[in-house]
């Protein structure tokens, strides 16, 4: 552990040199306190208990204490690590009544596998995630239901919960804290497709939905600092209540916070869309104009290294290195000849190939059209009178051949006499 002198005391932290937060601390002396100034603005102007689930180092929870009339504050912590340096602040920082539990808020109060980044040690989540390369936590000690922590403090007006994606399957287990009698709550809101079924819940339990972002660089930070560690890095959380509608002061407008109503999961989902979530360092103090000038060149794909660059110029070649191309170019030009001369001949060939193939089937519609008239005399022949009557006489004589030849014999002598006397 080390102590770091900040906006809210010499603070205990983790000694991690890699951790998000840490280094915030480290760097400005403080984290995300225009999301303690907005909260205290949305307060009702008298003293509230305070229930702060995930609390991390307490940051939150001594920042509201500066800027509200908190009359008493419940911080809960899952990690170990963590919920230590957060008990030495607590006892050396908050002058109120207050209470560190170390412990993790589960929808059933059962035990769940919970992961983190390590290098934000304030990423604990035991929500299904899809990120690959988190730490598994130490074995935690306690897991709460969070109606019973309720219950044992005798009620809250106010809930935080930053519990990396596992707000809404708390809630839905615990419907009573959303009654009309219910605390307000201020709720983590991640670009996850899990808070649109957060403020689905929200919103039919009957609470005003608001959806708040702001800068993770405040420039009136507790040091003084102006180098920003992530330039247009924005934090964002719902606000809920059945109060009064909140509404941003004249530092956060100064600070480019962002505050909308939300009255369905589309109108969260366009404010995620349209919330700044990264950004160059040269965009820090960028107009509009240059800034929608650099968002034009992004979508078509253009960098500042390739812009108006002209193509390098080729060295002027020799003479003789003109004439060896021009020799090529003859003796390329002599091939092409070639192959068109032989095309030429190829294409020359199958026209008469085309030519007696015609003739081919010339012929041979002919040889179909006498052979079509052929059989049509045979079948006039077989259907006549007398083909038809001499059938037995042929059959007859077919198995005569004797006689047949015989008759024959006769019949030429009879048509030779005939033939004489004409």
């Amino acid at each position: 552990m080390k102590f770091i002198d900040t906006r809210y005391g010499s603070l205990c932290v983790p000694d991690a040199a890699g951790d998000l937060i840490g280094r915030f601390l480290s760097t400005y002396g403080e984290w995300a306190h225009d999301e303690v100034r907005f909260v205290a603005n949305a307060l009702p102007k008298k003293p509230v208990r305070v229930l702060d689930v995930g609390s991390f180092v307490g940051t939150f929870g001594m920042g509201l204490i500066a800027e509200a009339e908190v009359a008493s504050i419940t911080f809960i912590e899952a990690n170990p690590i963590v919920a230590e340096a957060l008990r030495s602040n607590v006892k050396n920082l908050v002058n109120i009544p207050a209470t560190v539990i170390e412990a993790a808020v589960s929808p059933d109060g059962k035990e769940m596998k919970g992961r983190f980044d390590e290098d934000n040690l304030g990423s604990l989540s035991f929500a299904e995630t899809q990120e690959k390369g988190r730490a598994a936590v130490a074995a935690i000690t306690n897991f709460v239901k969070l109606s019973d922590v309720v219950r044992e403090k005798g009620g809250f007006d106010l809930i935080k919960m930053d519990v990396e994606g596992l707000e809404r399957l708390i809630l839905e287990s615990e419907p009573s804290l959303m009654s009309p009698e219910g605390p307000s709550f201020w709720l983590e809101c991640n670009e996850e497709p899990g808070v649109l079924g957060l403020v689905d819940l929200l919103i039919s339990a009957g609470l005003s939905v608001y959806y708040f972002a702001f800068p993770a660089f405040s420039p009136n930070n507790f040091r003084g600092q102006e180098d920003q560690i992530f330039p247009w890095a924005y934090e964002s959380g719902l606000w809920a209540s059945r109060g009064d509608a909140p509404t941003l002061s004249a530092t956060l407008v100064k600070h480019q916070c962002i505050l909308k109503a939300i009255n369905s999961r589309e109108d969260l989902r366009l404010a995620l869309w349209q919330t700044p979530r990264w950004g160059r360092r040269e965009w820090q103090d960028a107009t509009p104009s240059t800034l929608v000038a650099e968002a034009g060149h992004l979508v078509r794909g253009e960098t500042y290294d390739d812009f108006l660059k002209a193509l390098p110029l080729s060295p002027r070649p020799s003479v003789h290195e003109l004439q060896l191309a021009m020799e090529a170019l003859r003796g390329e030009l002599r091939a092409t000849q070639t192959i068109l001369g032989d095309v030429e001949l190829q294409l020359t060939q199958a026209k008469a190939n085309a030519r007696a193939l015609d003739a081919s089937r010339a012929v041979a519609e002919q040889f179909e059209v006498a052979l079509s008239l052929m059989k049509s005399k045979l079948d006039a022949i077989e259907n006549s009178t007398y083909w038809r009557v001499g059938k037995r006489a042929r059959n007859f004589f077919s198995r005569h051949p004797k006689l047949k030849n015989a008759v024959r014999f006769v019949l030429a002598r009879v048509y030779r006499t005939i033939a004489a006397a004409k």
